[in-house]
């Protein structure tokens, strides 16, 4: 039998078989070793991360947002009604002091002028009619009382020396009256002349055009109101900022306290004002409590732009080289199992005291300290913690 398998090559084949599925099992335990020393877990043993307390020059801010605007902007209106004619500027024009700026329609203005001018030569004319009038009235009165006092009462009778009187009395009232109509002509061409000036719209200063409400042919009805035509700024390289302070940090705003803002089309760039104005006044929007604080801000380079959003931080304070540590440590808190004196971290604080962690022995220890102000990095230290003191800020896991 054993002499046929070998002529049939049976024997040879089951060998080779053999060593396949053994090489198969190797390969397996190999893989298998790998990833049980490449990706089972292992045992993690927790490092420590440390920070040391230095002396920092420690900033305090409050935050505070709002918009800016022109340090000072005209509304440009006119108060007489009519249609506009000419516009002689565009939005953003520079504009000087008296630069014709707009006209309205002059025609109905005109007519009223000439119409006044002529009312009022009429009133001189009867002005000096009623002058002769009561210059002849006076004249007879005088000659007849010259006559009945040298004629001792016989001529003119004292009936006709009353009604010479009566007629220099009314001479005289139609004087006044027509002295008086002279000056309500007067006063009515000068309005209407003033109209007429008022319908040339010029700068009240110098500046630029923010805005402009009117275009040619429109009509502007001044009634109750002046319409507005333009709003001119002033000047803007000089600008304000107009901040929300919340109440709860308004006690520490004060005049004089430098400001760094950002605005949303240039959010690298960092800009600078002082606070000129806290006022007193309070704003409500949405039961929220705010005041306003005024900085004032040079533009010389003309970035900036009133209406825009600027996002502000508002130093009310500065330190030197006082003892500072990182928040992150403030935050800090390990999670300890409770031992027979008890757990870390349950002892109540008292006001300004705080409680930092530190390495002893390589392990976590508690220690109060007494912090004051703090920054958005930083908190300031007055007790409790010595210079370098290395105080964990957080953890990290290391593989055994």
């Amino acid at each position: 039998m054993d002499e046929l398998e070998k002529n049939l090559g049976l024997n040879k084949k089951a060998k080779s078989s053999y060593k396949k599925w053994l090489i198969l099992v190797l390969v397996l335990m190999i893989v298998a070793g790998v990833y049980y020393f490449k990706f089972l877990p292992k045992d993690k043993e927790i490092s420590y991360i440390t920070q040391e307390a230095k002396l920092r020059d420690i900033d305090i801010t409050v935050l505070a947002a709002g918009n800016l605007e022109p340090t000072n902007s005209v509304n440009v209106g006119i108060e007489v009604s009519g249609t506009i004619s000419e516009l002689y500027v565009d939005f953003n024009d520079y504009v000087k002091k008296n630069q014709l700026l707009a006209k309205i329609d002059t025609t109905k203005i005109e007519s009223r002028v000439r119409n006044s001018e002529a009312a009022l030569r009429v009133a001189d004319a009867n002005l000096k009619n009623s002058e002769v009038a009561l210059s002849d009235a006076k004249i007879e009165l005088d000659r007849a009382e010259n006559l009945f006092k040298a004629t001792k009462g016989k001529f003119p009778s004292t009936k006709e020396i009353d009604s010479l009187k009566s007629i220099y009395e009314r001479a005289k009232a139609d004087f006044e009256s027509k002295k008086a109509l002279v000056v309500q002509a007067k006063a009515s061409l000068e309005a209407n002349e003033d109209d007429l000036k008022k319908a040339i719209v010029r700068s009240p200063l110098d500046g630029v055009i923010l805005d402009k409400k009117v275009e040619v042919g429109q009509s502007v009805v001044a009634s109750m109101q002046i319409p507005v035509l333009f709003v001119i700024a002033e000047d803007l390289k000089k600008m304000e900022l107009s901040l929300s302070v919340d109440e709860a940090d308004i006690g520490s705003v004060e005049k004089g306290q430098k400001v760094k803002f950002s605005v949303d089309a240039y959010p690298k760039k960092e800009f600078e004002g002082v606070i000129t104005k806290v006022h007193f006044n309070s704003q409500i929007v949405d039961s929220i409590v705010t005041y306003s604080a005024i900085v004032s801000l040079s533009n010389d380079e003309l970035l900036l732009r009133p209406g825009m959003t600027a996002t502000a931080q508002i130093y009310t304070k500065s330190y030197k080289d006082v003892l500072s540590i990182q928040n992150s440590a403030l935050r800090f808190n390990p999670k300890l199992q409770e031992d027979k004196k008890g757990s870390f971290g349950k002892k109540p604080t008292e006001p300004h005291q705080s409680k930092v962690w530190v390495l002893k022995d390589n392990k976590p220890q508690a220690i109060e300290i007494k912090t004051a102000q703090s920054d958005s990095k930083y908190t300031i230290v007055l007790d409790g913690l010595d210079k370098d003191a290395k105080v964990i800020t957080g953890t990290k896991d290391v593989q055994r």
